[in-house]
Order: structure tokens, then sequence, then C-alpha cells
């Protein structure tokens, strides 16, 4: 009779052994390689944010500010006010490492019956009859990927405000031309996701700073539409919520956030 060769056991175990050492190896390659494929799709995101932004201050010399309160109604203005020029494009407003509640609803029917709804009053803030509005305290729609540089690095609510605009109508738009250095000066960058008023970021409250999801950082976009990328401790503030403008660094982190390029407002 003719022997028939086949693997023995230890042969078997060194194979699975080999296996399970490679899979160990690819593994965490192919978790970076994700990583770093969505942190590559959130920055073309905030590119195509940067060019509506763009437009839209190109024809009203003003940027979008950030929220409104019309007839006792809050509501984030900028993201529908650039979505004018974005072709109505709601994708480019959700970063895909953020949970998919940040993303914005195209299905009207996702929101809750009390969501309030834009009457024809909001049609100057870019939404559309009857649609939801993007108000932070709405479960569905207020979880947000991106938020807007609003008030700035400052110590309190200013009017006008050192960002890039405030709350409507209460406090003053800010003109194109009151943006000294917009090569940098930031303008939009990642959120944390967590639901409190995502959308705008600000240095120095922790529930409105910028993410961390992307390796430890943010991307952030300026004023004049480039993308870079920050780590988080780099865009928000220190101890006792002050930057320690000792050092030409820290003194540059802060007054990107400025729209005159100064590093703190009383």
């Amino acid at each position: 009779m003719r022997r028939v060769r086949a693997f023995t056991l230890v042969e078997l175990l060194v194979v699975i052994g080999i296996i399970a050492v490679l899979i160990g190896i690819l593994l965490p390659v192919l978790n970076r390689a994700r990583k770093q494929a969505k942190q590559a799709q959130c920055g073309s995101n905030l590119r195509q944010m940067g060019q509506a932004m763009a437009m839209y201050t190109n024809e009203w010399k003003y940027y979008p500010a950030s929220y409104c309160v019309n007839e006792g109604r809050q509501f984030a203005i900028w993201p529908a006010r650039l979505r004018l020029y974005l072709k109505g494009n709601q994708g480019v407003f959700y970063c895909p490492e953020h949970d998919a509640a940040s993303r914005w609803p195209d299905d009207w029917n996702q929101a809750p019956r009390t969501a309030s709804r834009a009457k024809a009053s909001d049609s100057g803030y870019g939404y559309k009859l009857n649609e939801p509005l993007l108000d932070p305290d709405n479960p569905i729609t207020g979880p947000f990927s991106y938020g807007i540089n609003d008030w700035g690095y400052t110590g309190a609510f200013g009017n006008p405000p050192h960002g890039l605009g405030g709350d409507q109508p209460t406090t003053q738009m800010i003109k194109v031309s009151k943006v000294r250095v917009p090569e940098d000066c930031i303008a939009i960058a990642d959120t944390m996701g967590r639901q409190q008023w995502d959308f705008n970021i600000d240095p120095g409250n922790p529930d409105e700073q910028p993410g961390n999801q992307h390796h430890g950082g943010c991307n952030v976009l300026f004023c004049d539409g480039h993308v870079t990328w920050y780590l988080q401790s780099e865009v928000t503030t220190g101890v006792n919520n002050g930057y320690p403008t000792n050092t030409d660094r820290t003194r540059h982190l802060a007054q990107m956030w400025n729209n005159d390029h100064s590093t703190w407002h009383q």
C-alpha cells in the first residue's frame, strides 16, 4: 500500500501561528490606512466648504455668521448659507470619523415632530420652507461634524465678535475686509460631535473645542481656503482659559483665532 503524506498537527499549528502573526501585523496597518483615508476625505470636505465660503463672501462681502434667533427659534445658519454654493450637497458637512448621528439628514421625516421647521422668514438664512432647522438642542439635527469660528479667542462674547460672526441678529456680521490675515485666520474645523453646540468652535470651551478624531487632532480650514491638520492641544487654550503667550508658537496659535490677528480680547 502507498503511504499518503499529510500535515502533522505540529505543522498545522506552525502555519496557523504564522497566519496569526501576519494578521497581527497587517491589521494595525489597515486601520491606519483607513483612518488616513477618512482624514483625507474630511480635508476634502473642508476644502469644498472653503470654496463655497469664497463664493459666498465674494457675493455678500460678509462671512455667513454662526447662529440665528428668529421668532423665538435658535438654529445654525452658516451650513445652510454655504449649502447654496454647494449645489445642495449636504454630505460635505459630515466627517466620516464621526458617528452617523452627525449626518445632516436629507430625509426631513427623520426629524422629530417637535423639531422646528423653517418658515418663509428663514429663507434669507438659506433654509427651504418647512425644512427642519439645524437646532443644537434637537437630538437629530444637533450633532454636527464641523463648527465655525464664531467668537474668536476672547474672554467674553463680544460685539462685534472677534472670530467670523456670532449670533444673528444680536451681533454684527463680520466684513471680509475685517480679517487682516486670511491665510492665518481659522474659519471652520472638526468638532467633537457631542451635540454641545457643535455648529461652532471655541478654543476655551471644552464642549465646543475642535475635535481630536484624526490622530489626536483635527483638520482646520483657514479663511484663504487652505486646510491644515493640528493637534487638538494646539488649537485649544491651556490653563486659566488662556494660551501661555510667552513663546512665538503659542502667540501665533492665539492669533489664528482672531480676525484682527491679535493675541487676546477682553
